[in-house]
């Protein structure tokens, strides 16, 4: 897929950008749940392999913002939170290690493709869990950085992620 057909410039396209941002900001704001809609699953690991996609050509930076468990499409991760395995010796095994290794190789898919992947998980009261044992690897291996930020509340905090 060449990178023309989904890359845009933004001094010459801002309006259509933001337009595009509204739209994605109103299908996941609070009222569009309160309405009775259902929650929609995230497919993170579809979404870095599409960006991983558009720059293969060029190499670059991916910033991936999550909240959520990653539960579509490749690279899913379930939540594997299991408070009977605390300071068990399962517990290293079963939640502290990756999942499976799908970030992984999608890391050295980026490494040769001069692609760094930078994670910025928020941990909010709504969504406690996500796996960062299966999906670190790709910041670690990339070079990329991983930034958390636990109980994250868009009202209070929304602007450090802003500017």
């Amino acid at each position: 897929m060449p990178a023309n057909k989904l890359l845009l410039n933004v001094t010459e396209d801002r309006e259509r950008l933001l337009a595009l941002l509204d739209k994605v900001y109103n299908m996941y704001s609070e009222e569009h749940y309160a309405t009775g809609r259902q929650v929609t699953s995230i497919a993170t690991g579809a979404a870095v392999k599409a960006a991983t996609m558009v720059l293969e050509e060029c190499g670059g930076r991916i910033m991936l913002f999550a909240n959520s468990l990653g539960a579509q499409g490749c690279g899913r991760v379930q939540n594997r939170l299991n408070a009977t395995l605390y300071n068990t010796d399962q517990e290293a095994a079963k939640m502290l290690a990756p999942e499976n290794a799908w970030y992984r190789e999608l890391a050295l898919e980026c490494i040769s493709k001069c692609i760094v992947v930078d994670l910025f998980i928020a941990v909010t009261l709504k969504y406690k869990s996500l796996d960062v044992a299966t999906l670190s690897p790709i910041t670690g291996i990339t070079g990329g950085d991983l930034y958390l930020h636990t109980d994250f509340d868009v009202n209070a905090h929304g602007e450090k992620l802003y500017y």
